[in-house]
């Protein structure tokens, strides 16, 4: 037996259901908007020195990361390991020489007639 098509035909009430209470739930004369009140907050005096001790601070930041990449740096090889994918380049299409095994001699072969 199909179940979705009970399912379907009890969505509409479910969605009635649904509606009337989410609504119901709403207040009714729904509230007028309330501007908030402002309120002026002092400035904070800024001397000259923030202004400096910002920038030194974020030199130091700066300074330490360079540092800090460097010496990691120091610890992992310069140059990378083969990966085996330049060697396999240099065997494509490449054929050793057979060795003449037959004649280790320098004398001349012989010629047959």
């Amino acid at each position: 037996m199909n179940n979705t098509s009970n399912l379907d035909e009890a969505r509409p009430e479910m969605d009635d259901l649904l509606n009337d209470y989410f609504k119901n739930q709403m207040p009714k004369p729904w509230p007028a908007f309330k501007e908030p009140a402002t309120t002026t907050q002092p400035k904070a005096e800024t001397g000259a020195w923030s202004n400096v001790s910002a920038r030194v601070v974020l030199a130091a930041c700066v300074a330490a990361l360079i540092f800090g990449y460097l010496t990691l740096g120091t610890f992992f090889p310069t140059t990378q390991a083969p990966s085996g994918v330049h060697d396999m380049q240099r065997e494509i299409g490449h054929r050793d020489k057979p060795k003449n095994t037959t004649n280790q001699s320098d004398e001349p072969v012989p010629m047959v007639p």
